[in-house]
């Protein structure tokens, strides 16, 4: 007998589900690519964990850029798009 595949559903049940399958795939494309992002600072925000890269106007401009870029190209590579 034939088995028939389960069918996807073509969208995520809810916004929270949205945002735990956009960060797996981020998370797993990083894994594979380390050298294409940035490191996890080892100091929690609160603790200046980011402070090198956005005290100054240009390294927050980069910070904005990189995230914009990354979520819009994960938006790019869904497979429910």
């Amino acid at each position: 007998m034939k088995q028939h595949p389960v069918p996807r559903r073509n969208r995520p049940h809810s916004l929270a589900e949205a945002f735990r399958l956009t960060h797996e795939r981020w998370l797993n494309r990083a894994v594979k690519n380390p050298r294409r992002y940035p490191t996890i600072p080892s100091l929690r925000v609160d603790a200046g964990g980011f402070d090198r890269l956005t005290d100054t106007p240009l390294g927050r401009a980069w910070a904005d850029q990189w995230w914009s870029d990354t979520f819009r190209s994960m938006e790019s590579e869904s497979p429910n798009s």
